[in-house]
């Protein structure tokens, strides 16, 4: 099968709403600090109105999303399958997607737009409240099969698991994946979305997946173990693992290896966007053949930008130095 893309994906298309909010707000409230929350219509419209004045900016955003907009800003060949509502919102969506040359399939619906409202603590912490749209994958099943047999990496993310109608459809998915030789990228994406799916989780990283993104709260979830024990274990399964350490840098396991990639300094603005985009300069990293401390380093340079602005937004400077391919030096 010809692979005409780099990286594919299906995910939540939102728009991200970064808001700043002090530590006793955010206990107001009732959101539990640094991850996620699903919140109704209502409940999204009361926060950003208490809050509309401390509004940052907004952009396009969603976990995968996130990963697949800076790969395509960096040149990759990449394709995106997702819903949006017709609103002001959706048009906005498919404008970034068109400006940014991925090949997208977005099915309109009746309803809205998703879009998660970001809270940012002066500690540069976020805590997202999401009012999601729906993926309809089992509307676009037959699409996303033959991008995921075209792609040379299918990337998912743990939410699109919460939605239990459209598991089937993941499977299928994937096993068309893995029968088209296309790796499988999986960023288990969140702390209380693992400990919901723990078992689901396993399976997918036992069966599928052949790289797996976490983070430190995310693989005690998973294994109960601290990252390079996890990481150790991810080996045994004979995956690559990615364990994000936060302002300590990353570790990467893979087969009988392990690499430490060093923490890059950096004033933290907002965490927003953080590990989407470490995703974003490994999948660049392994899709240009590069070694992995490599891959690993482009990961830390992303997460690192990205934190010093508001939103899953990269500095202009960055993009610029990957679509130079420069090797950046490690430890």
């Amino acid at each position: 099968m010809q692979k005409n893309y780099d990286v594919v994906s299906a995910d939540q298309s939102m728009i991200d709403i970064a808001i700043t909010i002090s530590e006793a707000e955010l206990k107001e409230i009732a959101l539990p600090k640094g991850t996620g929350s699903l919140v109704d219509v209502q409940k999204r419209d009361e926060l950003l109105k208490r809050f509309e004045k401390r509004i940052k900016g907004k952009c396009v955003g969603g976990s995968s999303l996130n990963t697949i907009k800076a790969l395509a800003s960096f040149g990759k060949k990449t394709a995106f399958i997702g819903a949006v509502g017709d609103d002001e919102y959706g048009k906005v969506v498919r404008d970034e997607f068109n400006r940014l040359g991925v090949a997208s399939e977005l099915m309109m619906h009746d309803g809205h737009t998703g879009v998660c409202v970001c809270f940012i603590t002066p500690d540069g912490e976020r805590t997202m409240a999401a009012n999601l749209s729906g993926i309809y994958l089992n509307e676009q099943q037959d699409k996303m099969l033959t991008y995921a047999e075209q792609s040379r990496v299918l990337h998912l993310s743990g939410y699109i698991w919460a939605n239990p109608i459209q598991r089937d459809a993941i499977i299928r998915i994937l096993k068309r994946a893995k029968n088209s030789h296309t790796a499988v990228s999986f960023d288990v994406s969140d702390p209380l979305v693992v400990k919901e799916h723990r078992a689901d989780f396993l399976d997918i990283i036992d069966k599928y997946a052949d790289v797996i993104f976490a983070n430190v709260m995310e693989t005690i979830a998973l294994y109960d173990l601290p990252p390079h024990e996890a990481a150790s274990a991810i080996q045994d399964a004979n995956k690559c693992a990615v364990i994000k350490l936060g302002a300590k840098g990353a570790v990467i396991g893979n087969r009988g290896e392990q690499y430490k990639i060093a923490p890059i300094n950096a004033d933290v603005l907002d965490t927003t966007g953080a590990g989407d985009m470490f995703a974003a300069g490994f999948l660049y990293g392994i899709t240009s053949n590069l070694p992995l401390p490599i891959a690993g380093y482009y990961g830390a340079l992303l997460a690192t930008d990205v934190i010093t602005n508001y939103g899953a937004v990269l500095s202009d400077d960055i993009v610029t130095k990957l679509k130079a391919k420069r090797r950046f030096a490690f430890q």
